[in-house]
């Protein structure tokens, strides 16, 4: 998982499909489904009924379905501290493989299915131990310019424009090459000339046709 627009995007579209799965009940009333949040069932049922208890283990994990969208959404969105929830996602995903191969068998030899629920538990722990984060707009807005700019570099040297893509690696290789002959030349004590400036520039050139060549070609295959 990185901050790339697209793979967020997957990340938060997968998320979002499968989230009813462990927030969500579902009911289903003359021949109607009913999707009902499981924290907002109990705080209904609670409310009415006084006597209703359940164990501390229990409310522990409804009180953090309560914030999954905003702890694991909100970071997804905002591509903010998406280190921390790796494990929770990790959970999770061997939560739904569990599903789909039941019977496959886990590092330890045991049946995906035998710790469904356990993989469950432990995304509803991680998430409940993820703190509340609150990002000004200022650091939204700078972030997501970063963003923007780097992508827009690496969009330059994959480009399908043959000219955009040449020219790219024309100059990144150029400056490459410029700064490791000055460190060379600095380290060496050797005079800067124009056989030296034909040389840098030549090679300059022909890893720019190398380099779009080979993209160019990739693109085209694609």
């Amino acid at each position: 998982m990185n901050e790339r627009p697209e793979h967020l995007k997957k990340a938060t579209k997968y998320y979002n499909e499968i989230n009813s799965t462990f927030q969500k009940i579902n009911i289903v009333n003359d021949d109607k489904a009913l999707f009902i949040n499981v924290s907002k069932l109990y705080e209904l049922i609670n409310k009415k009924f006084k006597w209703f208890e359940i164990s501390d283990a229990t409310k522990q994990i409804i009180d953090t379905i309560g914030l999954i969208d905003i702890k694991i959404l909100q970071r997804l969105e905002q591509a903010i501290d998406l280190e921390s929830i790796i494990p929770a996602i990790d959970n999770l995903i061997l939560f739904e493989f569990s599903k789909i191969k039941p019977d496959e068998l886990d590092a330890d030899g045991i049946p995906f299915s035998k710790k469904r629920e356990e993989h469950l538990k432990q995304f509803y722990f991680q998430v409940g131990n993820l703190v509340m984060i609150e990002v000004s707009e200022n650091v939204l807005v700078k972030k997501n310019k970063i963003i923007a700019f780097v992508n827009s570099t690496i969009t330059l040297f994959t480009s399908g424009n043959i000219l955009t893509l040449f020219l790219s690696w024309l100059v990144l290789l150029t400056l490459l090459f410029v700064t490791v002959s000055a460190i060379i030349m600095n380290v060496f004590k050797l005079k800067f000339d124009s056989t030296i400036m034909i040389g840098v520039l030549s090679t300059s050139f022909l890893g720019a046709i190398t380099m779009c060549a080979t993209i160019y070609t990739k693109n085209k295959k694609q």
